[in-house]
């Protein structure tokens, strides 16, 4: 059953997110710290998208068949185990 079949609740959720991970990742002291570092920009703002990503999966409910015929999702796994960096370099 979905419950936004226009995806306005996709875009506020996306549209919330964003703001949100660009904090996290240009101020430092919103970061978390472990051993006494702060956790980096990148996996910051990784950890903010993926976790806005879950939620549209857990409220927006889209069809799983149609996510993982995207071609976004495709490209990601056609270099396998070697990742982005291993398919691009050979």
């Amino acid at each position: 059953m979905r419950r936004s079949a226009d995806g306005e609740d996709v875009v506020r959720i996306f549209l919330a997110a964003a703001p949100a991970g660009s904090a996290d990742g240009a101020f430092k002291w919103l970061r978390p710290v472990f051993g006494g570092e702060h956790m980096g920009m990148a996996h910051t703002i990784e950890i903010v998208m993926l976790s806005a990503a879950a939620l549209i999966i857990l409220v927006c409910k889209p069809d799983g068949n149609e996510i993982t015929q995207g071609s976004v999702f495709h490209a990601r796994h056609a270099g396998g185990d070697r990742g982005v960096r291993g398919g691009l370099d050979g």
